[in-house]
């Protein structure tokens, strides 16, 4: 069986990057597909097929940002003819490729486009939203439309799930995604101060615990990198530290010493709030989106309801009156291993691929 795999880009890693890695595992001779790539991740997977114009060009990452219109003529210039299975990894324009009757594509999607489907709490900046809205009406069009050439989709939770049924009226199947951090022994006693691990763009809704932990003058620390970081430098006060960028070891020892880690955002799963379980590391989530399907209220975590700061506030004042236990934590976090991802992800690639070929049985 010939095979191919495509995703969104190799730019920067997280967990959809994550996610197509342990893909490949599966489907090792695969050949694979992208719209643009960084050199890092051609000595991870060989040779990758890419825009022969895009990846000429320098500044790749901003190109991806700017460009962004152009990917639907990149994966419609890819041909495929001659596979007999494609899956696409796609959180953007991946999903959008075309094949002919006789090859069968899997969407393994990790969220409808949220900057086309879900403006309002993507963009910051209303101006920015009107200036792009007649380029993301024609692109709403061109989505749908490529969604139904898609012969089957699996969703990375039941809130995507939602979300793809409400924007495409497609049904599909349930696949969570997977943890795959070495927990150290936590310490015996967890010190005093928050967590936060995130890229940092403002609809992950980070300003709300810097500015609960100016408010309170608890200790938070902050992981990560993004386009929103300067913003949240300057409204952090003494007891907000930022990391930057920093190794998985050094997210593990973190999260093996935090009191809790915060998780602001609305996330279509949400796996560093699963990170932190396995590690003994209890959650405060924003109650909407993938964390309702990992952290269990009052067990290895608690919600709160509005993203505010006053809600915010009153779930880290509550948080002590609650006794987590470490070992409910990894019970839970363990539940998504990569093992029960692979397995389930190949048990169902399977069965769709063989409905696949008895329709066209059938047809023919």
């Amino acid at each position: 069986m010939k095979i191919a795999l495509v995703h969104d880009s190799f730019i920067q890693s997280g967990g959809a990057e994550s996610v197509f890695e342990a893909i490949f595992e599966l489907y090792p001779e695969a050949d694979i597909f992208t719209s643009i790539y960084d050199k890092k991740f051609a000595s991870r997977y060989g040779k990758i097929k890419a825009s022969r114009l895009l990846q000429r060009l320098p500044f790749k990452d901003k190109i991806e940002k700017f460009a962004y219109f152009l990917m639907p003529l990149v994966f419609e210039s890819f041909d495929f003819s001659g596979y007999d299975l494609v899956i696409s990894s796609s959180a953007r324009f991946s999903h959008g490729i075309t094949t002919s009757s006789k090859t069968c594509h899997i969407c393994y999607m990790h969220s409808p486009a949220r900057f086309l489907w879900e403006p309002f709490d993507y963009f910051s900046s209303n101006l920015i939203r009107l200036i792009t809205s007649p380029i993301n009406l024609w692109l709403r069009i061109w989505d749908q439309a490529a969604v139904e050439r898609v012969d089957a989709i699996f969703a990375n939770s039941n809130y995507t799930a939602e979300k793809i049924k409400k924007f495409y009226n497609r049904d599909s199947t349930i696949v969570y995604p997977f943890q795959s951090k070495e927990c150290r022994q936590p310490v015996e006693k967890r010190k005093d101060f928050f967590l936060i691990v995130s890229r940092l763009s403002r609809w992950k809704q980070t300003d709300l615990a810097i500015l609960v932990a100016n408010k309170l003058k608890i200790k938070l620390v902050v992981v990560g990198e993004g386009e929103d970081l300067p913003r949240l430098k300057r409204m952090a006060g003494k007891t907000v530290t930022f990391t930057g960028r920093i190794s998985d070891s050094n997210v593990v020892d973190l999260m093996s010493r935090a009191k809790a880690l915060i998780f602001p955002q609305k996330e279509d799963f949400g796996i560093t709030a699963v990170e932190a379980m396995v590690c003994k590391c209890p959650v405060i989530a924003f109650s909407e989106g993938g964390a309702l399907e990992t952290v269990i209220n009052e067990e290895t975590g608690i919600f709160f309801n509005d993203q505010t700061v006053v809600s915010l506030e009153k779930a880290v004042l509550d948080f002590d009156k609650f006794h987590f236990k470490g070992e409910n934590c990894v019970r839970r976090g363990k539940e998504f291993s990569k093992e029960i991802f692979l397995k389930t992800f190949s048990v169902s690639v399977k069965r769709e691929y063989e409905k696949f070929l008895q329709s066209h049985q059938e047809i023919n």
